[in-house]
This record gives structure tokens, sequence and C-alpha cells, in this order.
């Protein structure tokens, strides 16, 4: 079982509006997630021009392509050599709610 809290302040990715979004999670609830980009396209905030947080409703998890960060794999699943890194939300939040899942 796993705590919300494994995953608030980690890094999020997705695609929003046409848009690659880069960012931080601030808030995790059952029905989604609170999120504040670092960078739109690639295109950094910067000082008081800071992008506004966002929700991004569970629901619409797929349909944005949302990746959560994940520290306990490398990207290749061997988890050597790396801190983590991106992978589809269902391989790190699955559907019933807040329990990890490893594929």
């Amino acid at each position: 079982m796993f705590d919300k809290r494994d995953i608030q302040y980690e890094g999020y990715e997705a695609h929003i509006d046409g848009e690659f979004h880069h960012g931080i999670i601030l808030e995790v609830t059952e029905d989604g997630l609170m999120v504040r980009p670092f960078h739109k396209d690639h295109v950094w905030s910067k000082g008081y021009d800071k992008y506004d947080p966002y929700w991004i409703p569970k629901e619409d998890f797929d349909k944005v392509k949302l990746e959560l960060w994940d520290d306990n794999w490398g990207c290749d699943n061997s988890a050597i050599g790396l801190d983590g890194c991106f992978e589809p939300w269902r391989h790190v939040w699955d559907e019933d709610n807040l329990k990890f899942s490893y594929y």
C-alpha cells in the first residue's frame, strides 16, 4: 500500500491543450492532482511570471498522457545507475486509488 505523500512534490509530465508540461505535483487526492508546471513546451517560467497551478482530474489522466516520476525504477526497469524515470501514471498509481502497481 502506498501513501499519497509518496508522489506529492514529485515530478509530472503531461500534454495539456497541445503543449508539453513538466512540473511538480502540489496535492494528491483520490480524484486527481493539483500541479504546477515549471515549463510548457520547454519554455521555463521565470521569477514572478510563474505558471499557475491547475487541476488534472483522474478521469483525464489518460487523455493528457500523464506520466509520474518513479524513484523505484530505471527507465529499463532495472534500477541500475538511474535515480528513476517518468512512467505512465498507471505504473505508479493503480485504478484502486492509492496503491502501488508494478506491472
